[in-house]
């Protein structure tokens, strides 16, 4: 999960606007200090939480609202979706939601075009969020960012928010074929088994005590419910893991054929030994 960074002074190039709202802070950060001609380049939403409030991941759980990004871009320049890290799993008065305490950056990956004649450009981003606490609150703000343009052949310095940028990378989730999962329907239930692909590098480790390795499926389209406890059983001679996981009575009725399993498989360890994978996504077929 997201570790907190500690804040180094001000991290935005000049032009940007930091917001402190009710329980957080906001600002839009970027990578690079310019951007190039038709080169990708990332920014991203920081949030820094006061103790004791969270905000939401793309699939909140029970309650709240996903944090959202709507970009007012020069021509020519288009964002990408929100890049998100690991959720972690939190409380709403007595519910288990899944968002993000401390620091969190949600990056987002803009490409420019190919040719740009002006000496700088003003990205504009409407943010909306839910911050949550004792209480909840909603939250609005138009935050902006202006970066110089550098020449195609030059190459721009990184901004003191890099580190951000690099704890989340390492925080998102991975695709891995180290792990054979499979979904089976039940009544009311999706039971989902993980086990270590023939040959593959898996962490056996999380096999022999799941529940100190803190295995937890996060659902990334509501389809599992967050309040019930996700109930591990660990298959004979650490051979794997079995999941039973609780379908939401707020989810859509499962079609007959193409229901998926979608999300993101957590843990305190890394998955794959030597890296820092905590979390891998899921998505499978459910089997009738």
């Amino acid at each position: 999960m997201m570790g907190a960074i500690a804040w180094m002074g001000p991290i935005q190039p000049a032009g940007a606007t930091p917001q402190t709202l009710d329980g957080l802070k906001l600002e839009l950060v970027s990578e690079t200090s310019a951007i190039q001609p038709g080169v990708p380049f990332t920014v991203g939403l920081r949030i820094d939480h006061a103790p004791g409030r969270h905000t939401y991941w793309k699939n909140p759980g029970i309650v709240g609202v996903p944090t959202k990004l709507e970009w007012t871009l020069p021509a020519g320049f288009v964002a990408g979706e929100i890049e998100w890290p690991q959720p972690q799993l939190t409380t709403m008065a007595i519910y288990p939601v899944y968002g993000y305490k401390g620091e969190t950056l949600l990056p987002v990956t803009i490409t420019p075009p190919a040719s740009l004649d002006q000496a700088e450009v003003t990205l504009q981003a409407a943010a909306s969020w839910m911050c949550c606490g004792k209480t909840c609150h909603p939250g609005f703000a138009t935050l902006s960012l202006t970066l110089p343009i550098a020449g195609k052949d030059e190459s721009p310095e990184p901004t003191a928010a890099q580190p951000l940028f690099i704890q989340a990378r390492k925080n998102r989730p991975e695709r891995s074929d180290a792990w054979k999962i499979t979904a089976t329907l039940g009544e009311g239930t999706i039971t989902a088994e993980i086990v270590p692909a023939t040959g593959s590098s898996a962490n056996l480790a999380l096999l022999k005590d799941s529940a100190a390795a803190g295995v937890y499926f996060f659902s990334s389209d509501g389809l599992i419910d967050s309040r019930p406890e996700q109930q591990i059983v660990e298959l004979p001679g650490s051979s794997g893991l079995r999941l039973k996981l609780t379908i939401s009575e707020h989810a859509p009725a499962l079609p007959t054929e193409g229901a998926r399993l979608s999300g993101v498989l957590a843990a305190k360890i890394p998955w794959i030994p030597g890296t820092s994978a905590t979390a891998i996504e899921i998505d499978v077929p459910i089997q009738r």
